[in-house]
This record gives C-alpha cells, structure tokens and sequence, in this order.
C-alpha cells in the first residue's frame, strides 16, 4: 500500500474511535436527568403528605380554654424595724448653791415615789423626787461639800419608756405619726405590746451607710419593760381590695376527639 492510502486511512479510524465515547456520555446524562426527576416526584409527594397530615391535626384538635370567675381578694402589707427601749425623759438634780451634804436618803437602784425625800443639805434644802421613778446616780455622799450646780442625783421615770427605731428612706412614705404599731420583745416573742408612732425625724440619720430616719414609738411598759430592751416594732397590716370582676375566657368548645 502506497504512503498516500495509509494517510487516508488513519482519519477515518479515529472518527470510529470517538464516536462511541460521546455515545456513552449521553447515556450517563439522561440517567442523572431521570434520577433528579426521581428526587423531585419524591419530594413532591412527601410534601403533599405533610401538608394533608398537619391539616388533619389542626382540625382534629383544637386549644381551648376552661371557664373561670375572678373574685374579690385582699393584699395585705406590714414592716418591721428592730429597735431598743429608751428613756422619754430623765431628772438631774444639781446644787442650789455651794454647800455640804447633810444626809442621803437613797442610793443607786432604789426606786422612789414622786415626793420622796432623796438628800437633804447644809443650809436646809431637802431635794425631793418630781416623779415616780429609779435612782440611777448618786454624786454626793453625806458630809461632801458641793459647788453651786454639781450634780447630786439622776432620777429616771418607771412608766416613761419609749422605742426608739430607725426607718430605711425607702419605707417613710408607707408611715405616718399616730400609726399604730405593735412592740415585740425580742427576748419573749409573747410578750407584746400595742404602740402608737410619735415622732419621725425630718433628717436623716448622720454616719450610716443606708439613709435611715429616726423613728420614736410610744407604749404602754409594764414590769417586764426595761430600758435598752431589744424589740421588733411592726406596723399595722395595710389591706388593699382587688376589684371584682366575672369574667369568662374565650375558646372553642370543645369536640369529640380534641385535646384540651
């Protein structure tokens, strides 16, 4: 064969060669073709299933709401502040005039009735007692000289106790003087008494860390009542009433096969 049929020859070999592998790759696109067509149609239907299942429950079951009342009711507030028993009052009798003592009728501790003789001087005062109360100083002993306005004694009231608390910034507007109040021995939770706020500070404490304010409560002290007693001071219960009101709440009743 002559060098000019070989090259002839070759051209033709090759297109045979080629066509078989454009054939094979038209093949592997249709299947991809049917296979994402497949996935759609898949899709699809579950889609549609979800969507009929959902819509089945939402009509099967609905949320309903059972019926109620609303009544009148009472919403009730009190504070408590700790504080400690102090004197309303106290007497210190001094010296008229520089003398000596003559005699001393009382000493520390005694308790007196208003009238009482306590001492008597060298130039004829007797020094008597202005109230009922407790000697809780003697200055001057029998025999002393004293100047002119030395102390000679200090008499305290028996029945003239009062609490003296501090009220927190926050909880002054909740109190008013002439509030009663109730006054708790700490020491004996069953012993109480029933009290009356008198006074309340238009300043603030000076030195605290919290702004307080200066409270004072009067009651009514017995035998068991001592001066700087430990209490816990209570106000009266505030009680506020909530406005009436029937009210039914909106809902669906309820049919055969729903769930509440």
């Amino acid at each position: 064969m002559s060098e000019e049929s070989r090259n002839q020859a070759a051209p033709e070999s090759g297109a045979l060669a080629a066509e078989p592998v454009r054939k094979q790759k038209g093949r592997k696109k249709r299947k991809w073709v049917r296979r994402l067509i497949l996935t759609l149609v898949l899709l699809c239907a579950l889609g549609l299933w979800g969507w009929n299942t959902v819509s089945k429950l939402q009509a099967d079951y609905t949320v309903t709401y059972d019926p109620y009342v609303a009544t009148t009711g009472s919403i009730s507030n009190s504070l408590s502040f700790t504080g400690t028993m102090q004197l309303v009052n106290s007497a210190t009798y001094t010296a008229p005039a520089d003398t000596k003592v003559r005699e001393v009728y009382v000493a520390v501790g005694q308790r007196v009735k208003d009238g009482d003789r306590l001492m008597r001087l060298a130039n004829g005062t007797t020094v008597e007692a202005e109230f009922d109360g407790t000697v809780t100083a003697v200055e001057a002993e029998a025999g002393a000289a004293v100047a002119k306005g030395a102390t000679l004694f200090q008499l305290i009231p028996l029945d003239e106790l009062l609490v003296e608390t501090s009220v927190y910034a926050d909880d002054l507007k909740n109190i008013r003087v002439g509030d009663p109040v109730t006054v708790e021995l700490e020491s004996d939770e069953s012993k109480v008494y029933e009290g009356v706020i008198r006074f309340i500070s238009a300043l603030p404490t000076e030195g605290e860390e919290e702004v307080t304010y200066r409270v004072l409560v009067d009651f009514a002290p017995d035998e068991e009542a001592a001066l700087g007693m430990s209490v816990i001071v209570t106000t009266a219960e505030t009680a506020g009433t909530a406005p009436a009101e029937t009210a039914e709440a909106a809902g669906e009743v309820p049919a055969e096969g729903t769930e509440e």
